[in-house]
């Protein structure tokens, strides 16, 4: 079902195997991956769908975050994304894959949150500049990326810290 990371839907199909002798006692429950050809274009409407999925569960995590319904000492940052994309290479072509989907997703949602110095805040900027007919202050618009410099700041600084004390903890005894 899996071609180098990309899905296809399941089918059923009939293939003959082979068994070789191993000179081995016992069983041993497996299974025997058969790869089939298949066209992006089929391929593609499973992306989509997937990406979309993916969106849905971060804007969900996101009003978990914001309502206190998510403890904020899950999230993750350079650390732990590293040591989750080194876990998924390790366990298969489409796990390291989806990781990689992932990441993507998540940075595409975060750059367009509506915070200063992110593309999310600079759509903000010019919609508030849209509906108020006039461009904002330069004074005020300077403060707006400072405060926005600073909260992204703080928020690196708190996923990295969060990473460590992970680290720390599963160190100790």
């Amino acid at each position: 079902k899996v071609l180098f990371g990309l899905y296809q839907k399941a089918s059923t199909e009939t293939a003959e195997l082979t068994i070789s002798s191993r000179q081995q006692v016992g069983v041993v429950w497996g299974f025997e991956t058969i790869f089939q050809q298949q066209t992006p274009a089929c391929v593609i409407p499973y992306a989509t769908s997937e990406c979309w999925k993916r969106t849905v569960e971060i804007g969900q995590i996101l009003k978990k975050l914001s309502t206190g319904g998510l403890s904020p000492k899950l999230m993750g940052g350079p650390v732990m994304i590293f040591e989750a994309t080194a876990s998924s290479a390790r366990s298969s072509a489409y796990d390291f894959f989806s990781m990689l989907a992932m990441i993507s997703v998540n940075l595409c949602i975060f750059n367009l949150l509506p915070l200063p110095v992110l593309d999310g805040g600079q759509l903000t900027i010019i919609g508030i500049e849209a509906l108020r007919g006039r461009e904002i202050k330069a004074k005020t618009l300077e403060a707006f990326q400072q405060v926005g410099v600073f909260f992204i700041l703080g928020l690196m600084f708190f996923v990295t810290y969060n990473d460590i004390s992970r680290i720390v903890l599963r160190m100790l005894p």
